[in-house]
């Protein structure tokens, strides 16, 4: 979900806004939207307070609009704004006499569409509620105690219709922690490789939200990032084996869960990945050198292969490939090809059917003069006394 933002309606010079769902739109994203755009004088006036509410849930917005003006009627007029694929902004504006009465039948027409979206397969609705204000200026404030509301729930585990207050109240509360031990165990579990401990010790720890956390979800989803931030920071066991983007897809993932199963599967799903990564990392891996080496013997024949070609293909920095190649093998990179190409063009010569400068041109050689230069240097022959030593009978 996407909450509107001052960017959405930013305007540097007062505009004139006719169309009903703008001139909301603007007043959901800034507080101070009424001051500098015409056409808010009449809403101020012809309202005695109002209210933002989310809506949460797969339903038609046309639907949700028709139902929420026959049902609000002679209670308040409102406007609905999709936002999101399943949210809806709905902006009430006030006719009833009082707050309060106003605020108990908000309430009880929300819980009666829900009911009724429900019963009849129309989709299944939430309502997460601001409070109330007489300011149309404050409309932006109720919208964001109303996402507030909603950040604590875990949607499919609400109650039809939740309220800013009671959210507020939640987070007030002085947190409760799962036990020291139990997070402890967690982490080893996973640092050992033992799924079957990990997934019991998930059991417990969701079994403890699910008693103590139901309605602060917001709490849930920090505790879970936290245990996984725990188990990750062991640099012996998962250095480098997590990448930010994979941690940044976790916490949206935990962030779009509308309840505890759902972000109990994607803490799974997580373990198990770096279960996964920690055998990878233990497995016996090819040395930097070896994979060059490989690369080196699929591009031999090309005169124009150089280190950046290595590099690009070992997905690694040119200087830092050739920092590493150096302290491998205790040689350059460069003198490393060359002597490869010479090596391979040895054993071309060991062929009764093959001319020294195709040879040359097979390992890479452009100009054969210049080859039979290098191979000399290597070996202390040149290319064609070589291959005559060899085959005393061939002439090369």
């Amino acid at each position: 979900m996407h909450p509107i933002t001052h960017a959405d309606h930013k305007q540097n010079t007062p505009t004139r806004l006719t169309h009903p769902e703008e001139i909301y739109r603007a007043l959901l994203a800034e507080g101070d939207a009424a001051d500098r755009f015409h056409g808010f004088a009449p809403l101020a006036s012809n309202y005695h307070g109002y209210c933002c509410v989310l809506s949460k849930g797969i339903a038609d917005p046309r639907l949700l609009q028709k139902y929420l003006e026959k049902h609000f009627n002679g209670i308040a007029i409102p406007v609905c704004l999709p936002i999101a694929a399943d949210t809806c902004a709905i902006a009430l504006n006030l006719t009833g006499p009082k707050h309060l009465r106003n605020f108990m039948d908000i309430n009880s027409v929300l819980t009666t569409i829900a009911e009724h979206f429900q019963k009849e397969n129309l989709g299944t609705l939430h309502f997460f509620t601001g409070n109330t204000t007489s300011d149309i200026r404050n409309l932006n404030q109720s919208y964001r105690q109303a996402l507030e509301a909603c950040r604590y729930r875990f949607t499919e585990e609400a109650p039809a219709v939740c309220n800013y207050e009671e959210a507020h109240a939640v987070a007030s509360q002085a947190c409760a922690y799962p036990p020291s031990k139990l997070w402890k165990q967690m982490v080893l579990s996973v640092q050992v490789g033992n799924i079957a401990a990990f997934k019991m010790l998930s059991a417990e720890l969701f079994s403890f939200f699910r008693d103590k956390h139901k309605d602060n979800a917001y709490f849930v989803r920090k505790a879970i990032l936290f245990t996984c931030q725990a188990i990750t920071s062991d640099q012996d066991a998962f250095a480098g084996q997590i990448s930010y983007q994979e941690l940044y897809a976790l916490e949206q993932s935990l962030e779009s869960t509308s309840c505890l199963d759902a972000m109990e599967n994607h803490f799974m799903e997580f373990a198990r990945l770096l279960l996964e990564r920690s055998r990878e990392a233990s497995a016996p891996h090819p040395t930097i050198s070896t994979k060059v080496c490989a690369v080196i013997s699929q591009n031999i024949s090309n005169p124009e292969f150089t280190l950046d070609d290595v590099a690009s293909q070992l997905f690694i920095s040119p200087n830092y490939l050739r920092k590493l190649f150096k302290k491998e093998t205790g040689t350059t990179f460069i003198d490393h090809l060359t002597k490869a190409r010479l090596e391979h063009a040895r054993i071309l010569l060991g062929k009764q059917d093959i001319k020294v400068n195709d040879v040359a041109r097979l390992v890479g050689y452009k100009d054969p003069r210049y080859f039979a230069v290098c191979f000399k240097k290597i070996f202390k022959t040149s290319p064609y006394e070589y291959a005559k030593s060899l085959h005393p009978t061939e002439c090369h």
